[in-house]
């Protein structure tokens, strides 16, 4: 039951989901430090176009404004890099102008090297350099990703997020009674502990890590982030439903040690109140043949 780990790991964004219905998050917060600093580049120039795994030069990166890397490298084990999904490497980042007048910026990735941003040509192209981990320096063209989210929603919630605690409530499967309303920690594994305890057939070996932090990009993706860094983060995107501040549409493609990928989807809402962060999302879902009905509150407190 394997995938029963990823709705707990994934508590976050759980599957199929029904919208709740909450008052708009209108709280302005202050702008998080790294807001000037968010962006998407894709480095497309053909210096750049080396398929790599786990190290050199990446296809895609993302600057967030709560100051996270997103790296994507193609996979050299594919026997299509182009066309397979990336993998992601995530971290901190840390930024600082390199000369003065031109005022260039750098940003540094800890183990996965560094970007210089050197000129914008003002035809959403960006004149930048790559130094690879081994100090190799690859110099070229990366094309910059509009903003897709703005407004009162990419104001609120467009930062890093400590997830503290979630609300779970549970029915069917091999559950012997509903769990209603149970508050647990970010420990994933405490939460499979529960459900073992409560019947479900679940190897508490397969939750050993905790929440780290979410992050909500101006890109329109969502970052999740466990303790354990050599744990690849889980990757989505996130949109405006109908339009309204407070509610989002959300999918991610997720790989778990040797489940296939796996594909989520669904609808939630979002309430910001001071530095607090209140995500809301209810699931239908089969796992190994068993029906699930889940509905999970996740709390965070504003990394800053």
């Amino acid at each position: 039951m394997k995938r029963l780990i990823l709705i707990a790991a994934c508590a976050l964004f759980a599957f199929a989901a029904c919208t709740k219905t909450e008052k708009p998050g209108d709280t302005k917060l202050s702008a998080p430090r790294n807001k000037n600093y968010h962006a998407s580049f894709t480095l497309n120039d053909t210096k750049f176009d080396l398929p790599v795994k786990n190290g050199g030069i990446p296809k895609t990166i993302d600057i967030t404004s709560g100051g996270k890397f997103l790296l994507g490298f193609m996979d050299t084990d594919a026997i299509k890099p182009e066309e397979s999904p990336l993998i992601y490497k995530s971290g901190k980042y840390d930024v600082r102008e390199t000369k003065v007048p031109s005022a260039d910026l750098k940003f540094t990735f800890d183990m996965y090297g560094s970007l210089i941003i050197k000129q914008d040509n003002g035809d959403g192209s960006w004149l930048v350099e790559y130094i690879d981990p081994d100090g190799s320096t690859y110099s070229g063209a990366a094309i910059f990703t509009n903003d897709k989210i703005s407004g009162v929603l990419a104001d609120n919630i467009c930062r890093s997020w400590k997830p503290t605690a979630f609300i779970m409530s549970i029915s069917g499967g091999d559950l012997t009674t509903a769990i209603v309303g149970k508050k647990f920690s970010a420990d994933i594994n405490e939460v499979v502990k529960y459900l073992k305890d409560n019947g479900v057939k679940i190897d508490v070996n397969y939750a050993k890590y905790s929440l780290e932090s979410i992050d909500f990009m101006e890109s329109g993706m969502i970052l999740v982030n466990f303790k354990d860094f050599a744990i690849s983060p889980f990757v989505g995107n996130f949109s405006l439903k109908e339009s309204q501040d407070n509610n989002i549409a959300y999918n991610f493609v997720l790989s778990w040690e040797d489940n296939p990928v796996i594909p989520v989807s669904g609808n939630g809402s979002v309430h910001v109140d001071e530095t607090q962060l209140t995500l809301y999302t209810e699931s239908d879902t089969v796992i190994s043949g068993k029906e699930y009905h889940i509905s999970v509150s996740i709390f965070c407190d504003e990394i800053k």
